[in-house]
């Protein structure tokens, strides 16, 4: 968990919760390569792929392999129903 990664005595070490909302994808090499991203919906929880000029729903949870290039979380604040940063 994040939680190991927070400063001691931190409010962000008591409630560190973070929901996962994005992954960008990388395939290719450091001199060229192509980009997708995965992305929860806000309003309707679904998981959708973004590949250059198509959109598409994505079943169940989204790939997290070895071509996972960055992580987007948002810290889920316990004392509200709606996440910080979105």
């Amino acid at each position: 968990a994040l939680r190991s990664y927070a400063a001691r005595g931190s409010p962000a070490e008591q409630d560190a919760t973070y929901s996962l909302y994005g992954i960008t994808h990388h395939s290719g090499n450091m001199d060229g390569g192509h980009y997708i991203a995965h992305c929860k919906n806000y309003d309707d929880k679904k998981w959708y792929c973004y590949n250059d000029s198509r959109v598409t729903p994505v079943n169940g949870s989204p790939p997290i392999d070895s071509s996972a290039y960055l992580l987007f979380y948002s810290r889920i604040n316990p004392g509200r129903s709606r996440l910080d940063s979105i």
